[in-house]
């Protein structure tokens, strides 16, 4: 199977993480845990390309944009990574924003 990438975009939380939440420990349980990933995606193509039909796609993309984004803001670990299989570290942090 072959995949075309046809964008790339980093969603941000919508608001920013506080300093005392930046990084996160983890427990000795996730140090040790076999970690294993695999990306699975879903799409279907669309049965016309219609400038209509274009436009509900960007619609449906821009939704689903604004809605991640507010989800990051109660699960903000979710857009941290992970530093040494030690710690999640977030850095949408209050210091690298300017309010």
């Amino acid at each position: 199977m072959e995949i075309e990438i046809i964008s790339k975009e980093e969603v941000k939380p919508a608001s920013p993480t506080p300093l005392h939440l930046t990084t996160f420990k983890l427990s000795l349980l996730d140090q040790l845990a076999r970690h294993e990933y695999f990306n699975l995606v879903y799409f279907f193509s669309p049965m016309n390309q219609s400038t209509i039909l274009n436009d509900v796609i960007s619609k449906r993309r821009q939704r689903l944009k604004q809605s991640l984004s507010r989800t990051l803001v109660p699960f903000y670990l979710l857009a941290g990574k992970v530093k040494d299989n030690l710690h999640i570290v977030v850095k949408n942090s209050q210091k690298n924003n300017v309010n």
